[in-house]
């Protein structure tokens, strides 16, 4: 027997607005299989977005009925580093160096596509899945400063024509 951990919460204030730090919610449960209990969401009215982390001895895989619905992607999946970890639960849950995979879903029609919760096991392999965004910013978009710089070297080009017409005149 497992035991799994769980951390999830959703704050709806009703017009409301929040303020402030609040602690995480955890709920931990003892299982054979590791379980993210999605299936109440198909009660829900609104698109649900969903974003999973799991550490685990080794890569998962979704293996439930609704992985096959919406848009599903593993946004990640490598060891865990615990030197770059700061969090004190996070450092004690990777201690070994465990597998973190990353998952999001989009459910657009939950009543429809939510048909079980989260199951999970181990992937096929344990091959490392790191993406980069890169984001460039510059003080000015890249196509205006190659145009600025196109008339800026024209102008630069007239004024020394001219002063050299002025000079053998």
């Amino acid at each position: 027997m497992k035991c799994w951990a769980l951390a999830a919460v959703t704050l709806a204030t009703e017009g409301k607005s929040l303020s402030g730090d609040l602690p995480p919610v955890s709920l931990t449960f003892a299982g054979d299989q590791l379980v993210y209990p999605m299936r109440m969401s198909r009660g829900a009215k609104d698109s649900q977005y969903v974003t999973i982390y799991v550490l685990a001895d080794h890569r998962v895989r979704r293996t439930d009925p609704t992985a096959r619905q919406g848009r599903l992607f593993t946004n990640y999946a490598d060891r865990v580093r615990p030197d770059l970890v700061q969090s004190g639960d996070l450092k004690r849950l990777s201690a070994g160096s465990p597998w973190l995979t990353a998952f999001s879903q989009t459910l657009n029609r939950p009543a429809q596509q939510v048909r079980s919760d989260f199951t999970f096991a181990p992937a096929d392999h344990d091959t490392p899945l790191v993406s980069y965004t890169y984001t460039d910013e510059y003080f000015i978009p890249i196509d205006v400063a190659v145009l600025l710089l196109v008339l800026l070297s024209t102008a630069i080009g007239g004024v020394v024509l001219l002063v050299r017409r002025q000079r053998s005149n």
